[in-house]
Order: structure tokens, then sequence, then C-alpha cells
């Protein structure tokens, strides 16, 4: 297929097709259009480019053409099977209207047979929109703006329209008059909160200005300006946008520290060496649980946004990862629903989140949260017992114990509404508004009355763990009243433990040892 203009490159295959170029220079048509012999392989293949389409009913698009190719040889002649069709190519518009100045922008070029021919280029006035053919189809051409003259780091450039979009398939040209608008780059201000669990998911507020040019954004989070995760951040202004924290895996992340340090030690130890100098060893910038990372962002081609840290020095751009919140299961397994708040304790419960990043589901109904404390979680439970089912609706008539058998929780007698805590029920966490990562986690509870109704807690696409006893059955923690300030438990040791992760397998329990 070409377009009616011409200019396509046609390969004809097959037996006896000349034994020298000159058999068979002027002798390949398509229909009656001569097509002009470009490369010869002695009898067995031919390439020629072909010429306009013939005019029918005085006009060339009346609708394709279809004509078999024809070749004569001093042989004789011989016609193909195969039609060659000429198409009329048509461009009729551009998404996305907009991007920066840097380019980087991926352009999708609506139309017909735009994916004709042998040759196709894209231009917006007299810069290159490079094309990339395995995406494109029939009805979409996709291509990649290039930078625009005058851009660079920093911003403070001005707009500029594109006057027309010149669109080329072999012969055929085709315009479409102000299609697009180079913007000025995407400047970051401002981020916060600067604090995530390993775990991520916790959404980041970005202010900033243009932000609204970048059609599909991203979070990233560097280590020694390598990138470690990213996300897809959500634009909401051209001054606002909110992206996810991305996960991390802490044991990576740390290895990775420990061989940078490691390296670092053998390098001072040479340079102590040479020099016969004795020095105090630097400390560590990193603690365990504890770890900074940079922030940068992919918008485009935008290079300024990749390491904020470098390019805008004045923005506090480093992302502290701490442990993900562990939530225990209710003392005797069973928390009884008298009209008061609902208290869930754990470990870390704030360290990186605040009230609006966690949500608490009994059944589907929403616990609304009301206090978040290191070791405490506070909310008050909807006035009406919801429905047994989970956070979506799906009934559950039985609960799957982690690490143990599968089995239905044993029931309690209609009347009293209580919570229950089962060992541990599949369910899923995000942050708020939805925008974290969904991960498998233990709820925290099931809401007992005329049916079971399970309790969950949901926090910024962190790991939940709750804490069961060797045997399988849940382990009463210490006792707590909420009060004004809300203190740590320090009976831990009798606790059963499990470390955080974000990639380990959620079925292994462990009991911590005693002193």
């Amino acid at each position: 297929m070409g377009p009616l203009e011409g200019g396509t490159l046609v390969t004809i295959e097959g037996s006896n097709l000349g034994l020298r170029e000159e058999d068979v220079r002027d002798n390949v048509f398509i229909g009656d259009v001569p097509c002009r012999v470009h490369e010869y392989h002695v009898s067995v293949r031919i390439t020629c480019v072909t010429g306009p389409a013939p005019l029918r009913h005085g006009s060339p698009d009346a609708a394709d053409l279809q004509f078999p190719v024809r070749v004569t040889t001093p042989a004789g002649t011989t016609q193909s099977t195969v039609k060659f069709t000429y198409t009329n190519v048509s461009v009729t518009g551009v998404w996305p209207p907009r991007g920066p100045l840097s380019g980087g922008t991926v352009l999708s070029v609506s139309g017909r047979f735009l994916n004709v021919g042998s040759h196709v280029a894209a231009t917006l006035d007299d810069l290159p929109c490079v094309v990339n053919k395995t995406q494109s189809s029939s009805h979409r051409l996709v291509c990649i703006t290039s930078r625009a003259a005058g851009a660079h780091e920093g911003g403070g450039e001005a707009a500029r329209a594109v006057r027309t979009l010149v669109v080329t398939v072999d012969g055929a040209r085709r315009t479409l008059a102000a299609p697009y608008t180079y913007t000025p780059d995407p400047q970051v201000f401002e981020l916060k909160p600067l604090r995530s669990p390993w775990g991520g998911g916790r959404l980041v507020t970005v202010h900033g200005s243009n932000l609204d040019a970048i059609q599909a954004p991203r979070i990233t989070v560097n280590l020694f300006e390598k990138v470690l995760n990213s996300s897809a951040c959500r634009v909401l202004s051209p001054g606002q946008m909110e992206c996810p924290s991305p996960p991390l895996d802490r044991d990576a992340v740390l290895a990775i520290l420990e061989a940078h340090d490691s390296l670092r030690r053998r390098r001072r130890s040479r340079s102590r060496r040479s020099h016969k100098a004795q020095r105090s060893p630097r400390r560590r910038d990193h603690d365990g649980d504890e770890v900074g990372v940079d922030v940068g962002f992919v918008m485009d081609g935008v290079l300024s946004v990749l390491h904020l840290r470098k390019h805008f020095p004045g923005v506090r751009s480093r992302l502290v990862y701490l442990a993900d919140p562990l939530y225990y299961t209710f003392s005797h397994g069973v928390k009884l629903y008298k009209g008061d708040t609902l208290v869930v304790e754990g470990e870390h419960i704030n360290d990186a989140a605040d009230e609006s990043d966690v949500r608490v589901t009994i059944g589907s109904a929403v616990c609304n949260v009301t206090s978040l404390a290191a070791t405490q979680l506070v909310c008050t439970p909807p006035e009406d017992q919801p429905a047994p089912t989970d956070e979506r609706g799906v009934s559950t008539p039985s609960a799957a114990a982690r690490g143990g058998a599968r089995g239905p929780v044993p029931a309690l007698p209609a009347g009293r509404p209580a919570l229950r805590a089962a060992p541990a029920l599949p369910a899923h966490a995000r942050g708020h508004r939805g925008a974290g990562r969904r991960r498998a986690v233990p709820r925290a509870g099931v809401l007992r009355g005329a049916g079971r109704v399970p309790a969950q807690v949901l926090a910024g696409g962190a790991r939940l763990q709750a804490h069961a006893a060797a045997d399988g059955q849940p382990r009463e923690p210490r006792a707590h009243r909420v009060q004004a300030s809300l203190r740590r438990a320090t009976d831990r040791h009798d606790r059963p433990h499990r470390r955080p992760g974000v990639f380990g397998d959620p079925d292994t329990w462990t009991t911590a040892p005693t002193s």
C-alpha cells in the first residue's frame, strides 16, 4: 500500500526476472503507471518507486485504487496475483495540544492510512517530530517532539505556538494548522510530606508551575544518582500534582549503602597509608530503618527535574523512608463495641503517616480516624453495624489464617456486636483517596453480631502486620487507654514479633525470644 501521490518503494520477488537491470528498466508497471527501478538483484528481486495514481472520474480521492504489478523481460511478460493499493492519506488532529520546550512529548497524530508507504516523517514548523513506527497504526501516528530552539534549564522561556504540522508519507504531504504549543518547562517549588514507609504509597503533594504541560509525569527516588523506583503522578492543576511515594526494598537499599560505605572506607584507608596520617572514621549517613533518598521527576524531556537537589538546591527534596507500621490483633481476640471509639494498637503507626493517610473500614463502612499516635490509632465506628463483607462488599463467611490452615472462624451467638480478631484476614493497603499501591495485609479484626464483619486498616501502601503466638492464636497485647499523651508499650519481649519488609513473605510468623 502507498499514497496516491506515489513515491513508495515496492519490492517485487520472483524468478526469471531478467539477467541484467537493462532487461527490466522501464518495463515495470503498477497497472498502467510506470514504477521506476531503484534496485535490482539478478533474476529474483526488483525494487521500484511508484508513480502517482491515475485519475478516476476526474478525482484521485474518489476511492482507493488497486492494480496488479506487471514486469516485462526478454523472456516475456508476467503479472502478479497480489495487487498494489493506492490510498488517500489524511491527518485530522493532534494530542496533546501542548508540551514543554525541552521536548520529549509523545504526540499522537490521528488520521487515515498513516502507516502506509515506505517512509513517514513529521515536523512541527522546522522542528522534527521523531516517528515511532512500531507504535503507530493506520489511524494513529506516534512521534516524539524535539527540543525547541532557545529552551534552557531553569525555565523562564516564553511559550511558542507551532504554526503548521506537516506529515509526509512517501510522495504525499499533509498539513494541519496551529496544532501544538511549546510551553515553558515545568518547575518544582515544594514537596510535602517528606517521610514515607518502606512500602510506599504515601501521597506527596508537589507544588510548582506548568505541571499540566506533562501528560504522564512520574516521581522517582534516587540513590547516588541512580533511580531505585518510580510511580505515576496525577496532575491536579498547573501548579499542583500528587504522587504516591514509590515502594523500596529495604534490604536492597541497605546493601547498596553498605557497599558504598565499604568502598569509601577502602579509599580512605589507601589515602591514610599514602599520607601516613590518622583520621577519625566518618559517621554513616543512614541508620537502619531510616534512610534518606533524593527525589526527582520524569517529565518528558525536561532534564532539570530529574535531580531536584542538583538543579533546585533551594527545594527540600530529601525523602526519608522509615519502618512500615505494624498493627496488633485485639486483646483476647474480641473487641466489644459499646458505642465508644475503636482503639487499634501497634508500632510505628505515625512515623510516616497522619490521619489523612490511614483508612480503617469495618465491613464496607469507614471507621473515621480521629487520632494517630506512635502506638495507637483511634477511630469512630459507624453507628449501625455494617453487613458482614469486606470493603468491596464481598461476603466473608470464613477467615483465612496466615501461616496456618484455612477454615471458618468460630461463630458467636447473635446479639451484642463485637470486634473479633482473626489470626489474619486478607485485605488491601492503599493511601488516602485510593492513591497508593494495593497490597495484601492482615485485617485488624471482625465485627461480630448478627454476622461477621471484617475490620481492616489501610495505610499508605505499607505492609500492615498482626501479631500471633507460635500456636497460631492471637497474643493479647498490654492494655492501653486513650489519654492526652499516648505512650509506647515497653513489654514487647513477650509479644510475637515479625521483621517488617517490603517484598518478604507475609505468611511467615515467628516469636521473639524472651530474656
